[in-house]
């Protein structure tokens, strides 16, 4: 055996299983970056669906309700539910799937969203009124 067949059995050697290694991280670490991107997009689009429903809700039930004088804390409840079944059937299989795996409860993740966003409704409208 000469030099050049040991120095090339050598690196054979050496450099398969640091190759190896080195596709093996690279897969792990595209699949981290494609799940995380996964999951900003469901947010993403879960956060849109909870806002258009908010808003719907608000324009198509409570305003007639608040318009009537008919509010009250079951009305309430009402339209929290007409949210979050609207803001549900707008949303995807897979945007659910993944809420579900990243919050362990998809709907009450939806339905706290819910709340935030007409708590931000809320505030918008007092600033609003106060800089009008």
């Amino acid at each position: 055996m000469d030099i050049t067949e040991i120095i090339t059995m050598i690196v054979q050697l050496l450099l398969v299983p640091l190759i190896t290694w080195a596709v093996v991280e690279l897969r792990k670490w595209i699949l981290s970056r494609t799940k995380a991107s996964e999951i900003e997009t469901a947010l993403m689009l879960a956060e849109r669906s909870i806002i258009a429903a908010v808003s719907t809700t608000a324009q198509t039930f409570v305003d007639d309700l608040r318009a009537s004088g008919e509010w009250s804390p079951e009305a309430a409840s009402l339209a929290a539910d007409r949210a979050l079944q609207l803001a549900r059937r707008t949303m995807s299989d897979s945007t659910m799937e993944i809420l579900r795996q990243v919050t362990g409860d998809a709907n009450q993740w939806i339905k706290q969203r819910i709340e935030e966003a007409v708590r931000d409704d809320k505030m918008a409208a007092k600033k609003a009124t106060i800089e009008g």
